[in-house]
C-alpha cells in the first residue's frame, strides 16, 4: 500500500511535497503494524499513528513496532475510527474501506477530516481490480460484504468525501486496489 501511495505521489506533486515534510500519518486499521512500519521507513519525515479495534492485532503490532528500527516514530493504540477525537494532527491518513463497516464510514470520514491538518491528504482504499463481467462483479461484491466492508463505487466515494468536507477527490487504479485521494481544504 505504501508503494501504491508513493506511486501516486510521483504523479501528484502536491502529495509528494506533503510526504517529505515533517508531519504525521494516520494508519486506520493498522492490524499488526506492517503498513505503519513501511510508512515510517518510506517517509522519514513522518511520525505514524496506527489505530485498530482488534486487540490481538494491536498486541502483535506493538511487538512488531518495538522490534523495528522505526519504533521511535510509530505509536499504536486501540481506537475505533468513528470515535477519533484528534484535531489538526495528521498530514496524511490511510482509510482501508474494505475493512470498515459501511454504517460507520460517513462518521469515520468526518472524524478523520477533523483530525487532518489543513491541506492534509486522505487516501481512501478500495478493491480496484476491474471484474471480467457481471458475475465476477457480484462475487467480488459478496466477498466484500461478507468480510464486513462495502463495494463502494467511485461516485459514492466522491459523495462521501465531499459530504465530510474533503476536496480535490481523484481516483487512481492501482490493482489490486483502487485508491481515491482527497484533501482537507487549507
Amino acid at each position: 500500500m505504501v508503494t501504491s501511495i508513493a506511486g501516486i505521489a510521483a504523479e501528484q506533486p502536491a502529495l509528494a511535497e506533503w510526504l517529505t515534510r515533517p508531519g504525521s500519518f494516520l494508519d486506520v486499521g493498522t492490524g499488526v503494524g506492517w503498513l505503519a512500519i513501511e510508512a515510517a521507513k518510506t517517509w522519514p519525515a513522518l511520525r505514524v499513528q496506527g489505530i485498530d479495534v482488534w486487540q490481538p492485532a494491536l498486541t502483535l503490532a506493538a511487538r512488531n513496532v518495538a522490534e523495528s528500527p522505526f519504533r521511535d516514530r510509530i505509536a499504536v493504540r486501540h481506537q475505533p475510527v468513528e470515535t477519533l477525537e484528534d484535531r489538526d494532527a495528521y498530514s496524511l491518513a490511510w482509510f482501508p474501506s474494505p475493512f470498515i463497516p459501511p454504517t460507520i464510514v460517513p462518521e469515520a470520514l468526518r472524524r478523520i477530516w477533523r483530525a487532518m491538518t489543513p491541506g492534509g491528504w486522505l487516501v481512501f482504499g478500495l478493491y480496484g481490480a476491474p471484474p471480467a463481467g457481471p458475475l465476477d462483479q457480484a462475487l467480488a461484491d459478496l466477498r466484500l460484504v461478507r468480510g464486513g466492508g462495502w463495494p463502494w463505487r467511485i461516485d459514492e466515494v466522491r459523495s462521501l468525501l465531499e459530504g465530510a468536507g474533503f476536496v480535490e477527490a481523484r481516483d487512481w487504479l492501482r490493482p489490486p486496489l483502487g485508491l481515491v485521494t482527497a484533501r482537507r481544504p487549507a
